[in-house]
């Protein structure tokens, strides 16, 4: 027919339509009212079938198409399972299917099992409620709000794809977001649009989204609370393995729609084990995230992610060439490797602290936005190792904090990847470890007692600068210490124990020229173990040598004439000792025995000082043959020599 009048023609007093359990009541109509396609009045659909086919005429296709009608403002549908209406009839839902309908009065859902297979258009005046527990309503079909209020102890069940052109907030106890998990809806947040979501439950199951989540210069609000006597306990939502969120163009997620606290990082926590994708400039998370291997995050070349809430690291991926930034306070708890172009790791404030309970991989080209380094905080109470690679091989700066340890731990904590400048505050627990397996370099200064271990290369720098240890320090194998020698010149003050190894390199810098006999002491220590394995450097002057000296509490080092290998002035029988006992600049070699020889002042003395059989020299002199000299007194150990 052209228009079937539904509610009556007294738009004061409109008729009521009730729909029996299992029976259906069909209209198919160009119109439901005279003057227009509003239906004002009541609508009871107890168990049954409500099927309304309005259509308009489509001038330029030629034909009818199908058109929505109107349920009013002031207008009430009524969704009853038929055991509302006659409890001996087996619980049927109520449905209702047909041609779209614009909602701009009141739908209620009471028991199970009700449907709206239509598609839906929410107006500010909607008024849906699903009222009690037990009672539940399915929308089966695209869902678009332009605001409205979604009430109730029900669950509300999104089954069809949700589009938001308007801010709305849903405060049902359960709203099942995705729907049919078999095939979830997609969510879609329209540009500067909030959507605020208050429920107990984002599912009926898991409390997670499988769907697609496409927020457009838009804001999602998720606060899933329980309301208790006195304070409301924020629930974590999961963003499931199978669900996705893409940001774009200034997209924001925040924990709380409290306007106080918008913009803060606090509320529901989002637990991410799907895909989050950031497209365009000025996407942040507000909400305090933990990323749950296998977590992808992508961020697109010329596009941004700011994770301002407090993050947890359980593993996952990171990747895209745009930029991360983690302004917030993150925690890794399992082994995460970060491979994003640039990753401000010190955020926007450049005050984030880092805890590292496992191991945390940079593979990144930046450090930071601008500068390559890192101010904020890293805390290390347990085994943890923190790699950084910068894609140019760069050095990047730690300007901020490292803390090794905590009161019930003693960890070992590594750096390693590319060198490392240290030049903030370095704080080393009794009985914790920091290893330094990359190269590094800064004037740091070691508080709190606890082992710092040199396994790459360690450059005091500053041309030249001073190293403080509180505790012990190692030098392992593969260490090289770098000294610069000049008017001024590296030096490292230990207060503890110190164990050398590796190879101790020497720069003299520009111009300088070292006269014979000039003392450099480069190292002071508590106690000490080991010589350096091997010397290397510059080379000075013909008939010049570099001596170590080591003391009792000190290492120098001593500008000595070539054969002078204890660098005392002369060449002696002390001197031809050090030969023997491999500590000249090339052990046991002609050359040094044949700079000895041909420099020696004493040899009366080298002879009256054997005592014990020698290694028999390739050639040279066989009257020194078993020559040992027994020093006492003076100087302990004179190590090994550079020319």
């Amino acid at each position: 027919m052209k228009a079937y009048n539904w509610d009556g023609s007294d738009e004061a007093n409109p008729s009521v339509t009730t729909i029996l359990p299992l029976q259906t009541f069909t209209i198919n109509s160009l119109s439901i009212e005279n003057l227009g396609d509003g239906f004002d009045g009541s609508i009871f659909i107890e168990g049954g079938i409500l099927e309304v086919n309005t259509a308009q005429f489509d001038e330029v296709l030629g034909v009818f198409v199908t058109a929505p009608w109107r349920l009013d403002d002031g207008a009430e549908m009524h969704l009853n399972n038929s055991k509302f209406f006659d409890e001996t009839i087996t619980g049927v839902g109520a449905v209702v299917r047909g041609a779209p309908i614009d909602v701009a009065g009141r739908v209620v859902g009471n028991g199970a099992d009700n449907h709206i297979e239509t598609e839906l258009l929410f107006r500010p005046s909607t008024q849906l409620e699903v009222a009690d527990e037990e009672d539940e309503l399915f929308l089966d079909a695209a869902t678009e709000y332009r605001g409205g209020s979604y009430t109730g102890a029900g669950v509300l069940h999104q089954i069809g794809d949700a589009l938001f052109q308007l801010d709305t907030s849903i405060l049902n106890k359960v709203y099942d977001w995705d729907g049919d998990e078999a095939n979830p809806s997609t969510t879609t947040i329209g540009s500067g649009r909030t959507v605020w979501l208050r429920p107990e439950s984002i599912d009926t199951d898991d409390n997670g989204f499988d769907g697609l989540i496409q927020i457009h210069q838009g804001t999602l609000i998720v606060n899933t609370l329980v309301h208790g006597p006195m304070v409301v306990n924020f629930l974590p939502w999961l963003l499931d393995v199978d669900g996705t969120i893409n940001l774009f163009d200034h997209a924001v997620i925040s924990g709380t729609g409290n306007p106080i606290f918008l913009n803060q990082p606090t509320g529901s926590r989002m637990l991410v084990a799907g895909q989050i994708n950031a497209t365009d400039l000025g996407n942040v998370i507000y909400s305090p995230t933990t990323f749950q291997a296998p977590a992808a995050v992508t961020v697109n070349a010329a596009s941004s992610l700011d994770l301002v809430g407090p993050t947890i690291y359980e593993g996952g991926s990171y990747v895209g060439d745009g930029l991360l930034s983690q302004s917030g306070d993150a925690h890794v708890v399992a082994p995460t490797t970060i491979g994003v172009a640039t990753f401000d790791f010190d955020g926007n404030s450049e005050a984030t602290t880092w805890t590292l309970d496992a191991n945390l991989t940079l593979n990144v080209r930046q450090v930071d936005v601008i500068d390559n380094i890192f101010n904020g905080t890293i805390l290390a109470p347990s085994d943890a190792t923190l790699t950084v690679n910068i894609g140019n091989g760069d050095r990047w700066d730690m300007l901020g904090t490292i803390d090794v340890g905590s009161p019930s731990a003693d960890p070992i904590f590594h750096i390693a990847g590319t060198p490392v400048k240290v030049a903030g505050a370095v704080n080393v627990q009794p009985d914790a470890s920091l290893v330094f397996d990359a190269d590094a370099n800064g004037n740091f200064i070691v508080t709190g007692g606890g082992k710092v271990i040199f396994n790459g290369a360690n450059n005091p720098g500053n041309s030249p600068g001073v190293e403080q240890f509180e505790g012990d320090v190692e030098f392992s194998s593969s260490a090289v210490l770098v000294i610069e020698l000049g008017d001024r010149f590296d030096r490292l003050l230990i207060d503890g124990h110190v164990t050398l190894g590796g190879t101790l390199h020497i720069e003299v810098l520009g111009d300088f020229a070292p006269e014979p006999g000039e003392r450099f002491t480069i190292l002071t220590y508590g106690s000490r173990n080991g010589t350096f394995d091997s010397v290397t450097g510059s080379i000075l002057p013909e008939g010049l040598f570099i001596a170590q000296d080591y003391d009792d509490g000190e290492l120098s080092l001593v500008v000595a004439l070539a054969g002078d290998f204890d660098g005392d002035g002369d060449r002696d029988g002390a001197d031809f000792l050090k030969w023997q006992l491999g500590e000249s600049p090339n052990p046991l070699s002609q050359s040094d025995l044949d700079d000895w020889q041909e420099n020696f002042t004493n040899l009366a003395s080298a002879m009256t000082a054997a005592s014990t059989e020698v290694p028999e020299p390739s050639t040279g002199i066989m009257l020194i043959i078993g020559m040992v000299t027994l020093l006492t007194g003076g100087r302990t150990v004179v190590s090994k020599l550079i020319r």
